[in-house]
């Protein structure tokens, strides 16, 4: 696809996912693979389902970097706009950046971050998850 052929992002279809060589999922719990996207275009790949997707979309990056970088790119995509924001919110669970074995703690804005997303997670409806995998592997306290 060239760039003259991108569509703008908040213009897309499914026919536009499918250019992409993309299909969102057609069912509840249904799982889909996406392969060969490059730069950006997994972003843009994600939106697009996530808007045609009434629920919640759970994104698994393979690196904390990774995370922030596609959850920025996934914001572009999206909107910055408040409407935008509230329609479909990209909410990203960051990963402590600390290793078992270290003596210090994470950063402070790491636990409130982390803390924020926990105590809107129950709350959300609709829109994009992104947790690192290694995040996603740690065990969380059950809800008080």
């Amino acid at each position: 696809m060239s760039p003259s052929q991108v569509p703008h992002p908040k213009h897309t279809s499914h026919s536009h996912l499918e250019g992409l060589g993309v299909s969102p999922a057609r069912k509840p719990g249904e799982r889909r693979t996406w392969q060969h996207l490059q730069g950006a275009a997994q972003a843009l790949a994600l939106v697009t389902a996530a808007r045609a997707h009434p629920g919640i979309t759970l994104i698994l990056s393979a690196s904390a970097k990774s995370a922030a970088t596609l959850a920025n790119e996934c914001v572009f995509f999206r909107g910055e706009t408040e409407a935008e924001a509230e329609n479909l919110p990209i909410v990203q669970f960051p990963d402590w950046e600390t290793l078992p074995y270290d003596l210090f703690s994470p950063h402070e804005d790491i636990i409130s971050e982390r803390l924020a997303t926990l105590y809107r997670l129950p709350r959300l409806e609709r829109g994009i998850v992104i947790v690192p995998v290694t995040t996603a592997m740690h065990r969380l306290a059950p809800p008080a």
